[in-house]
This record gives structure tokens, C-alpha cells and sequence, in this order.
């Protein structure tokens, strides 16, 4: 109950009600004299998704971080290429992966839209994580770099490690939207590539794997032990 004493008020004064859950109402005094009762009727707010984060978010980055040297590997199409990063005792979700998509001979691949794929622990890689599809064709932002931010998909980073992999649409894709109009340029298939170092920057045990075929499986890169320039960007919890 609210008692309001204001008797030397005029017909154009008016009061205004408002509360938190419920729709503003501006009454005319006159009309508040004559009613002794007023009701407010409750209001549903629709907001958008609100991401709350601490003031000082402390990220780790893991994987190959080297920037020498650098050569790189063609991914066949509907291949993959992926890098193995293992977890020692890090807690946090996985904020973005980078990727260098690069090659010697066709500049223009780095532009070309392919599969990010993540496989929660070790081989054989059964265990993805990625349900939904995530087609990344995003415009390196420096130099071959290819960045996608993971942060809307809350993808904790496993116990067991990661297995991060890249993988190249068919070329019925790619001709489809233009990509593309041959199968093979310069006596190679026409696809991407990803850059690649023969000496690791990484304190882990990264491995780099290569998927061929669901009958082959997942095979280990041994033959001049590459490491493939794969990065994830881990938010630390506190």
C-alpha cells in the first residue's frame, strides 16, 4: 500500500508507476483520486545472449607456434590434415583455432573454404566433438594465418588432448561455387594446403596425422616427421 499526499495538484500533473517485471503506466492525478486501486500489468523483457567474462581473461596458446621455415602440405580433396596437441593438466575451453593456410605454387588457396574438424584424445581419433559442421572461408588476417574464433561453441579442452584437423571440401564443392574449374592445375589436384615446419616450437609431444580414407583410418606422418603449423587459443579457468 503507497500513500501519496499531493493536494495542490492540477489536471495536467500526472504520476508515473513503474517496477522492475511490470509495463510503465503514467496515471493523471484526477484519475488516482477517483480509484483507490491501480494495477500494473507484468512484462516479459526478450534480451539477447548476454556472455559474461571476467575483466582479465588469462589465455594459453598450444600446438606448432613456429614461424620459420615454413613449407607446406597439400590436403586431397575430402582429405584431412591435423595436428595432435596433448594436455598436461590445462583447464579451459578452446577460444579459436589458427591455421596456416599457405602454398608455394597457388597464393590463392588461403582463401578457399574448408572443414575444421576437433577429435577429443588420442589415436584412433574416434571421438569428435565438433557435432555441427563448421565451414571456416575466412580472409587470413596475418599473412597465411587463418583464424576462427571457437568461443560461442564452449568446447572444453580435453583431459586427453585434441586432435585438430583440416579438411578439404570435394571438388564437386569447389566447382559448384566457383572455386574451381579443373580438378588438377600444374599436374596437382586443385585443393589447399597447409603450412607445415620440419623443427617444432612447442614444449608438447605434437603429432601430425593425415586421413585418407574411413577404411585406412587415421595415419601418423613419419615419413620427414612435418609438424603442421595447427594452433588452439585455451581460456584459462580460474
Amino acid at each position: 500500500m503507497v500513500e501519496i499526499q499531493y493536494p495542490n495538484f492540477s489536471k495536467s500533473d500526472s504520476i508515473i508507476f513503474s517496477c522492475i517485471g511490470y509495463k510503465l503506466k503514467i496515471a493523471p492525478c484526477i484519475y488516482l483520486k477517483k480509484n483507490e486501486e491501480f494495477i500494473l500489468k507484468p512484462e516479459i523483457y526478450k534480451i539477447k545472449e548476454v556472455v559474461i567474462k571476467p575483466k582479465n581473461v588469462k589465455t594459453v596458446k598450444l600446438g606448432n607456434r613456429n614461424i620459420f621455415t615454413i613449407q607446406s602440405a597439400q590436403v586431397g580433396f575430402n582429405y584431412q590434415k591435423a595436428l595432435y596437441i596433448p594436455n598436461k593438466g590445462i583447464k579451459g575451453k578452446i577460444s579459436s583455432v589458427r591455421i596456416y593456410m599457405h602454398d608455394f605454387w597457388e597464393n590463392n588457396w588461403k582463401f578457399r573454404p574448408f572443414r575444421l574438424r576437433l577429435y577429443e584424445g588420442g589415436y584412433p581419433f574416434v571421438n569428435e566433438i565438433t557435432k555441427e559442421t563448421i565451414i571456416a572461408s575466412l580472409e587470413p588476417k596475418r599473412n597465411h594465418w587463418v583464424e576462427i574464433d571457437l568461443s560461442n561453441f564452449n568446447f572444453d579442452f580435453p583431459e586427453n588432448g585434441i586432435l585438430v584437423a583440416v579438411q578439404a571440401l570435394s571438388a564437386k564443392y569447389y566447382k559448384e561455387y566457383a572455386y574451381i574449374k579443373h580438378d588438377i592445375v600444374k599436374q596437382r589436384l586443385n585443393s589447399l594446403s597447409v603450412g607445415f615446419t620440419l623443427t617444432k616450437k612447442s614444449s608438447l609431444d605434437i603429432q601430425s596425422w593425415d586421413h585418407y580414407s574411413q577404411e585406412q583410418g587415421w595415419i601418423k606422418n613419419s615419413d620427414f616427421n612435418p609438424y603442421y603449423l595447427i594452433q588452439i587459443e585455451v581460456e584459462l579457468y580460474e
